[in-house]
């Protein structure tokens, strides 16, 4: 039993290992419940954020943001969080998303890894489905408070 244990956990240290390559191109979801299309339209956005973010054109990442967000935070605060806490999205990273969930409240819980080539940071998005597609409410460092958009 211990073998095969153990045997599974190498398994699994694999797969997370494979899992952590990140490229250019936003490379697929590996687990989760979001449907292709869902899963698309929220990793679009995303995706558009951090480039718009990249180029530092903060007005346009935040249009990636949900209404609710965007009534609450000022472009020059969101540059602002951006620029102390989340650095790593304005050097135009690799993006890996690694897992897609919807929850029976409508929202979508997405992770993703920004590979910057000197680090790799993940980030959960909280996503709200409005104005015909999936937009960014939040997004956090697992086990980090700090919510940005």
């Amino acid at each position: 039993m211990r073998r095969f244990i153990a045997i599974v956990l190498i398994f699994s240290v694999g797969i997370t290992i494979a899992g952590t390559y990140v490229s250019r191109s936003p490379q697929t979801v590996t687990s989760g419940n979001c449907s292709a299309t869902d899963f698309a339209t929220a990793q679009q956005s995303i995706a558009s954020q951090t480039q718009s973010l990249s180029a530092q054109d903060f007005g346009q990442a935040m249009s990636y943001s949900s209404d609710s967000f965007r009534s609450r935070i000022s472009e020059s605060q969101f540059a602002r969080i951006i620029s102390l806490g989340y650095e790593f999205l304005l050097q135009n990273p690799n993006i890996s998303f690694d897992s897609c969930n919807q929850n029976s409240g409508g929202f979508i819980v997405m992770s993703a890894s920004f590979d910057t080539g000197s680090e790799v940071v993940r980030l959960t998005y909280s996503m709200v489905n409005e104005r015909n597609g999936w937009f960014i409410d939040s997004a956090s460092r697992p086990g980090n408070d700090q919510l940005v958009a």
